[in-house]
């Protein structure tokens, strides 16, 4: 029997390995467009966008403003966090480079997370570094530092990153407890959406269920991908957390801001480009129609 459990395990792990191959050989254009088609089960309209996920879509076939690039380099990223609100938003680095073996636990405290700069989910979360088996972490982070994010997964932003490996500080609200991630999706500087993502979980961070509100935190009926949670209360730090929000995106036509807070203390998450890689239903749809509707003029 466990001779089976282990040949089945190894052979779902190539199956995977080689759909992976296959897809990062597949041209981006068709690969996207029938992905999308495929997901959502009718036809996609990128180039006459009217949902939020078509118009996602249609960024992710136009290369044009490569200022998005910014957004794909995490380590990038709080550079432009920086020059625009300043360095006391941003969490604390630990230590970074471009070498696994680098990594030296003894200068570092006893939880922490591994990230690499150049992908999204390549986040290792260190809750006791006395516990880990730091050869086991460190074949993972060598798996991440040579991966080619931008190929794997066709999204343009991301190709051409020098890979770098950052430690990172462990954001709790208590411990083991993760904070909740407010979401604000911006459109010409303008917030029109927040999510909030709930009940994540340290050691299984895909796990969570999300709210939503308007900019009067007035709740709004939606799902995005994961369970609704329960109500959560006004942030008492909300009118400043917009306000971030609105300078980090006012360049764009759209851009997702992530924020946490910690007691008196914002600290910016991620700024992102394509929410889901615009291949997730949002029901109703016709919430996605009217989140697609910002794209215009942002009114």
């Amino acid at each position: 029997m466990a001779y089976s459990e282990q040949f089945l395990a190894s052979f779902v792990k190539s199956l995977k390995s080689l759909a992976r191959s296959v897809i990062s050989h597949v041209p981006t254009l068709p690969y996207l467009y029938l992905r999308n088609c495929l997901r959502f089960r009718k036809v996609a309209h990128p180039w006459r966008p009217r949902s939020f996920n078509d118009h996602m879509l249609r960024m992710m076939l136009d290369a044009r403003d490569s200022r998005r690039r910014i957004f794909a380099d995490k380590l990038e990223t709080r550079a432009y966090v920086e020059s625009r609100i300043g360095s006391g938003y941003l969490p604390k680095i630990y230590v970074q480079t471009d070498d696994v073996d680098k990594i030296d636990l003894s200068s570092l405290p006893d939880s922490f997370v591994l990230k690499t700069s150049h992908g999204c989910g390549m986040n290792q979360i260190v809750l006791d570094k006395s516990q880990i088996d730091i050869e086991s972490v460190k074949m993972r982070l060598r798996k991440w530092m040579a991966t080619d994010y931008g190929k794997l997964k066709h999204e343009w932003v991301y190709a051409g990153i020098s890979p770098r490996l950052f430690a990172e500080e462990l954001l709790e609200m208590a411990p083991g407890k993760v904070p909740y991630d407010y979401k604000f999706f911006c459109f010409h500087g303008c917030v029109r959406l927040i999510q909030v993502v709930q009940d994540r979980s340290l050691t299984n961070f895909s796990r969570r269920t999300h709210a939503f509100y308007d900019p009067d935190w007035q709740r709004l009926e939606m799902s995005w991908g994961a369970p609704q949670a329960k109500n959560v209360s006004k942030p008492p730090l909300l009118a400043k957390m917009t306000n971030l929000a609105r300078i980090l995106s006012t360049d764009f036509n759209f851009l997702r801001v992530d924020m946490y807070v910690l007691g008196d203390r914002i600290v910016l998450g991620e700024l992102t480009n394509f929410p889901d890689a615009g291949a997730v239903p949002i029901k109703p749809t016709s919430r996605d129609d009217w989140l697609g509707s910002f794209f215009q003029t942002g009114s």
